[in-house]
């Protein structure tokens, strides 16, 4: 899909310079970005869990399991993740969705902005742009808007909705994903 390759590209170079600048010139509810110190290694894992279910005149369970483990050393990132959603209406399968991901050598550029709303709910949008480095016509295009209100320390309630482009898809894929998740995050 070209075509809508040359349409998302203008539309990504009006939005990536203002995501840029509001986190260049942050207020006093913007948080600034640092990057950390190159001999400072960091680990974190984030787990998600959902759960919905329904009964009466339409009956609708569906489960969501995510887990992510990102390592990071100076500029250098290893990231791991899994992710399912499994779901049905009126006893017959209607979502099946397996993601597993481990990095590649590719490369990233990415820009997050951060919207503290309160004193512990934020907004975040992030965008990332990853080429492949061995054939240029394959590259990635991910977007993530959520909405996070922390329940406690380590609980939190989070809204999002992420986007993800990818410009050669495998045979009998579309070129675009589009998901909408709501959950509780534990980070340990």
């Amino acid at each position: 899909m070209p075509f809508l390759c040359r349409r998302m590209l203008p539309a990504l170079t009006m939005v990536l310079p203002v995501i840029s600048f509001a986190q260049t010139a942050p207020t006093s509810r913007a948080t600034r970005v640092t990057a950390a110190p190159v001999d400072t290694p960091t680990t974190s894992f984030t787990t998600d869990l959902g759960y919905l279910s329904t009964s009466g005149n339409t009956r609708i369970s569906t489960v969501n399991v995510a887990e992510r483990l990102v390592h990071t050393r100076g500029y250098w990132r290893f990231e791991q993740l899994f992710g399912v959603v499994y779901g049905k209406a009126d006893g017959e399968e209607n979502a099946n969705l397996l993601r597993v991901g481990l990095d590649f050598p590719a490369a990233r550029g990415a820009l997050w902005y951060k919207r503290v709303l309160s004193e512990s709910a934020y907004f975040l949008q992030t965008v990332e742009a990853i080429p492949n480095l061995e054939v240029t016509e394959d590259y990635r295009l991910n977007s993530e808007s959520a909405l996070v209100a922390p329940l406690s320390r380590r609980l939190a309630l989070k809204l999002g909705y992420l986007v993800r482009f990818d410009n050669l898809p495998e045979p009998d894929f579309r070129t675009t994903d589009r998901i909408f998740t709501s959950g509780l995050p534990v980070s340990f």
